[in-house]
């Protein structure tokens, strides 16, 4: 008997025939699966395809956010005085810099690189706020071109200013702006000022204490005068 196939839309089916006990051949075939091609399980290639256009998509926007990003870098901090900070900006972007911000508190006075001009806000912290320095380049030629850098210097009126890491504010030609996290002077924090003025609190009440301990009055003791009557 002729084998009879049967296809479906994922396997192949084949009847082959089914032998009896007597070793006669049977008059229906039993249906087994054959296996598949290996050439029926390959993935096609238009699946493919746009995984991989998203992938290299991915990669080159990722690229070109690297490429445009400034590159620019600040080194310095305090010196060994704890008041004078000295920062040293090396520049490496296609654009020139034309402007820097950095965050102050208590600075007193400051040094800009020639043919910059600088802006010193709160001045001194005498309203308890902090503030920044700016300064800018006077036109374009003086503006910081790549390979290149300036050192701006700054000085606090007190030694031992707290200090902490703050971003600076770096603005270039072009309009593109980035920040540079560097060691600057900053006002304390208000979890430190807590823990001074409780203390001090604490201090103010242990004396009060003391003090209404020490001028407490003695209770008066009972009159032993002979004419006071005698009780009832």
């Amino acid at each position: 008997m002729q084998a009879a196939t049967h296809t479906t839309q994922c396997r192949e089916w084949r009847a082959y025939p089914q032998r009896t006990k007597t070793g006669a051949e049977g008059a229906e075939p039993t249906v087994r699966p054959a296996p598949l091609s290996p050439r029926r399980m390959k993935r096609p290639i238009h699946s493919t395809v746009p995984f991989i256009l998203i992938v290299l998509s991915g990669v080159l926007s990722a690229s070109a956010q690297t490429a445009s990003r400034p590159q620019v870098g600040i080194t310095g901090g305090v010196d060994e005085t704890a008041r004078n900070y000295t920062w040293i900006i090396t520049h490496e972007h296609s654009s020139p810099l034309v402007r820097v911000v950095i965050p102050h508190y208590r600075a007193s006075v400051f040094t800009a690189p020639e043919g910059w001009t600088g802006a010193l806000t709160e001045r001194l912290g005498t309203h308890g706020r902090a503030g920044t320095l700016t300064i800018v380049a006077d036109d374009q030629k003086r503006a910081l071109v790549r390979g290149r850098s300036l050192e701006v210097t700054l000085s606090v009126i007190a030694e031992g200013t707290p200090r902490g890491q703050r971003e600076v504010t770096l603005a270039f030609a072009d309009g593109v702006e980035t920040k540079v996290v560097v060691e600057v002077p900053i006002k304390e924090p208000l979890s430190d000022r807590s823990v001074s003025l409780i203390g001090l609190g604490v201090i103010f009440a242990i004396f009060w204490i003391v003090r209404a301990l020490k001028h407490k009055p003695s209770q008066a003791e009972p009159s032993t005068d002979s004419d006071s009557p005698p009780p009832r």
